[in-house]
């Protein structure tokens, strides 16, 4: 084996002590974390003798690749897992998400970026029954579609990065992401629309960010409702209009504002320029809304 740690594989030695592995009581296989290990090669099917007992399969950052709905099938039949992770690897599927993720009730953490998923998200990967799942990373494939409205009713759902996956459409599909903490989906020009206002009522988020995609309309004045824990929001490139609403004021814990490089024509107000004074420790703008009086900790010139 050419990879980084081979410890105790390919030896007799109890598994268990094996670079990567972890058992339950019963010394059944139930956690294979291979990250960052240099595997090369497909990825064998073989996997699914673990069906009975794995909870944790981490193989990100690797280069090995595993293609098809046989592979597909594999990971389908792993129901056990709460845990599953292969990003940043050569995994292929050309019909967005397999739906086989769909059969995983008890997932709650999936990363599947970098990958080589293309095609389609399709809403049957994504379960009401889920009901565990809480981080989902998407980001960085080539899906070509919208973001389906099963995610967004994903019920547990607190982390969604879908950031440079070429979606489109709007993002009115996850106004039922209640328990969102982190909204990332930057870097999609297909992606636009108005911020739902319905954002303004997720009483955990934390961190909004929808930076140089395609979106129109006024910053809602509801997200002001969101108070103090709301400490991140990016929307820089874009082309977002009228200013940042006087009820923003209220946002006591935030830190990063940027809203650079979109057509706002209403100067900051005060009292959201009154937060450089306490948590606010960035914020950037187009110079045409910064005013003369302490604001913006630097400012971008109309193009």
């Amino acid at each position: 084996l050419n990879w980084q740690n081979v410890s105790g594989w390919a030896t007799n030695t109890n598994e268990c002590e094996w670079k990567g592995i972890g058992c339950d009581s019963t010394n059944s296989v139930n956690l294979l974390d291979l990250f960052s290990n240099r595997l090369t090669g497909e990825f064998p099917p073989e996997l699914t003798l673990l069906s009975r007992s794995l909870v944790v399969f981490d193989v990100g950052l690797n280069f090995f690749f595993a293609e098809g709905n046989n592979f597909n099938t594999v990971l389908g039949s792993l129901s056990l897992l709460t845990d599953l992770r292969f990003d940043r690897t050569n995994m292929i599927n050309n019909e967005g998400i397999p739906t086989e993720i769909g059969l995983l009730k008890n997932l709650e953490i999936f990363n599947c970026a970098s990958t080589l998923y293309r095609g389609a998200l399709n809403a049957a990967a994504f379960q009401p029954d889920q009901t565990r799942w809480t981080y989902m990373e998407i980001e960085s494939n080539a899906f070509n579609s919208s973001l389906p409205s099963s995610i967004g009713n994903l019920p547990a759902l607190e982390q969604l990065f879908a950031r440079d996956s070429f979606i489109e459409g709007t993002i009115d599909t996850l106004v039922n992401m209640r328990n969102a903490l982190v909204i990332w989906v930057d870097q999609n020009p297909g992606l636009g629309g108005t911020i739902p206002i319905q954002f303004g009522s997720f009483s955990n988020l934390r961190s909004l960010s929808l930076t140089e995609c395609a979106f129109t309309g006024t910053l809602p004045p509801q997200l002001g409702n969101l108070g103090n824990d709301f400490s991140q929001f990016f929307i820089y490139r874009n082309q977002m209009t009228g200013g940042v609403p006087d009820s923003w004021a209220n946002l006591g814990g935030l830190e990063f504002l940027e809203l650079w490089e979109n057509d706002f024509t209403v100067q900051i107000p005060a009292g959201v320029c009154a937060l450089t004074f306490s948590s606010l420790e960035r914020l950037i703008a187009d110079c045409s809304i910064c005013p003369t009086t302490p604001c913006c900790d630097s400012c971008v010139e109309d193009v």
